[in-house]
């Protein structure tokens, strides 16, 4: 998520670093036993400039009365579907504005001399959308479109977050999907493609 070489560095003039913060959760079942732990790295969106490091930050869903739907559709044509939630989501689109993060998240050890020559010398630069920019659902959202639309499905003309192609649907809310078709085997294949070809991702 971040650059693995650090290295001194001159920042453009109009760079305007931000900082970072660790989100820690404690995820737990239904019985409120305890699950996992959980940590992620979140930048600090609040100090992006519209302009200069983000634009465009809507990101589509689907509306609830077409899951309905097409859930119905799926329970009277006695058709499969599988629910599917990608890890990590938001870092594993790319992330093409230039970014950077002053000083070192806590728990990550830079090879320097002295802590003055951290602060003073040595920033990071992020490579990948991390949890809290303003722009990282938006990223997601095209990442995620792309290899849909690479894949021969085009999205409805009623909801652009309803996907058809290849003899099923495909339903997109943020890093959830419900895929529907008349088989689980293409099913399972075009989750199969998802996760190992070109352009794949974690779920």
């Amino acid at each position: 998520m971040i650059t693995s070489i650090i290295e001194q560095i001159t920042l453009p003039l109009t760079a305007k670093p931000i900082t970072a913060i660790w989100s820690c959760k404690r995820k737990r079942k239904p019985d409120d036993k305890l699950l996992k732990h959980r940590a992620h790295l979140c930048a600090h969106g609040g100090m992006q400039q519209w302009g200069d490091s983000y634009w465009e930050t809507y990101s589509r869903v689907v509306n609830i009365p077409i899951i309905r739907l097409i859930l119905y559709i799926a329970k009277i044509h006695n058709l499969d579907l599988k629910a599917i939630d990608f890890v990590l989501a938001f870092p594993q689109a790319d992330l093409k504005e230039n970014i950077w993060m002053v000083q070192l998240p806590i728990g990550i050890q830079a090879n320097v001399k002295t802590e003055t020559d951290l602060d003073r010398n040595y920033i990071l630069k992020l490579e990948k959308s991390l949890y809290g920019l303003k722009h990282v659902s938006f990223n997601w959202y095209k990442k995620l479109k792309t290899a849909l639309v690479d894949r021969n499905f085009k999205p409805s003309d009623t909801d652009p977050c309803l996907y058809i192609g290849n003899g099923m649907l495909v339903l997109t809310h943020i890093d959830d999907c419900i895929i529907v078709g008349p088989k689980m085997k293409e099913i399972g294949a075009f989750i199969q493609s998802i996760c190992k070809k070109k352009k794949k991702f974690s779920s």
